[in-house]
């Protein structure tokens, strides 16, 4: 009770305390494979990433999802062309545009 006499309250609150979300530790990785000539989509080239191969789509697209974050060795053919080899560490969603070599255009240039 306050000095003119007003007598306190009581109140009760309930507090729900939830951990937040673990920041996400997959990603999407995303090929774009082209013709280095004319810029054209590839359609069907074998897009390999770690283990896992998928070929691309008309677009020239090749979409691995939930992909670990960590560090992979990957692989782009598809016949009549040059075969293209590398390395890419994921951090997070990410797109990788790649030109592949005609083996004839190699040839006469």
């Amino acid at each position: 009770m306050d000095a003119a006499g007003n007598k306190a309250v009581e109140a009760v609150r309930t507090v729900n305390v939830v951990a937040a979300q673990p920041p996400s530790e997959k990603a999407t990785v995303k090929f774009v494979v082209t013709d280095d000539k004319t810029g054209n989509p590839i359609r069907a080239a074998k897009v390999k990433l770690g283990e896992k191969t998928i070929k691309t789509d008309n677009a020239g697209n090749a979409l691995f999802s939930r992909v670990a974050l960590k560090t992979y060795k990957y692989e782009v053919e598809k016949d009549g062309y040059h075969e293209i080899e590398g390395r890419i560490t994921v951090t997070g969603d990410i797109t990788i545009k790649l030109k592949l070599v005609n083996e004839r255009q190699r040839r006469t240039n």
